[in-house]
């Protein structure tokens, strides 16, 4: 479920992602320790969309490059742990490889597993990064900002 997530958000192919995630979904993204992208607010589904995914916004195309996945089944809750790398490649025609760490929740629903929470936790350029993005989260509720 947490690689088919990533998949799809690699390919910005947003109308699959709320069929995988619960509708109070946490998800945040920290680069170097900076928040760049936090979505509190999944309760509509409106907050995974171009208008707040900043690698999108700023033409960063990239891929998930996930191993050493750990699931710890609790009954109907799964903690989920993986590492990797992810390549962005950047709109000047430059590249970079980042680290990332990625921890989750899972929870089995009435219609199937869904992802209730996922931060990725990345080491990378932030110098750079921070060129093509804003680092203030959106606001709790405030999925659009």
């Amino acid at each position: 479920l947490v690689l088919r997530f990533h998949a799809h958000i690699d390919r910005w192919d947003w109308d699959a992602v709320p069929s995988m995630i619960t509708s109070e979904c946490s998800l945040a993204t920290h680069i170097d320790g900076v928040p760049v992208f936090v979505n509190w607010d999944q309760g509509q589904n409106t907050g995974l969309s171009k208008k707040t995914n900043w690698r999108e916004q700023a033409g960063i195309t990239g891929q998930h490059q996930w191993t050493n996945v750990v699931v710890n089944l609790d009954g109907d809750c799964a903690q989920v742990m993986m590492s990797g790398t992810q390549t962005n490649a950047w709109p000047d025609g430059g590249f970079e490889v980042s680290g990332v760490l990625g921890q989750g929740t899972c929870r089995r629903t009435p219609h199937g597993w869904r992802i209730a929470e996922f931060v990725g936790n990345y080491c990378s350029n932030h110098t750079r990064l921070s060129s093509y993005f804003t680092t203030e989260p959106a606001l709790h509720g405030d999925a659009t900002a």
